[in-house]
């Protein structure tokens, strides 16, 4: 089960690298182990906000003294229907990740960002 230690902060560094913050960084292996996390940040007063793989343009992801749900682990295709170009993924799947699955059966999401790494 998550353990929630408030005196565990990590440092945080942005895409750009040129932002840093610190965190209580959790990485949550499933859906009960984040329940928990929500659950205790809660009773604590505590803000959450949730990083994939910490690549995106923007460096958003940081939530300083707060909590900061690392999804870069949930990174599975859940499924993919090539007829229709449907596919169901976890939060943690990267771009490149999605095309790699996806153009061979001639289908591009209609935007992506300048790098294959953001979720």
């Amino acid at each position: 089960m998550v353990n929630l230690l408030l005196k565990h902060i990590d440092h945080v560094v942005a895409w750009g690298g040129a932002t840093y913050d610190c965190s209580y960084i959790y990485k949550p292996k499933d859906e009960v182990e984040l329940k928990k996390i929500f659950e205790i940040a809660r009773t604590q007063g505590l803000t959450i906000a949730f990083r994939g793989s910490g690549q995106s343009y923007g460096d958003a992801s940081m939530n300083g003294e707060h909590v900061l749900v690392d999804l870069s682990g949930w990174n599975k295709i859940i499924s993919w229907d090539s007829s229709t170009g449907e596919i169901t993924v976890q939060c943690g799947v990267t771009i490149e990740q999605l095309w790699r699955k996806v153009i061979s059966s001639g289908w591009w999401p209609p935007v992506v960002p300048g790098t294959m790494q953001p979720t």
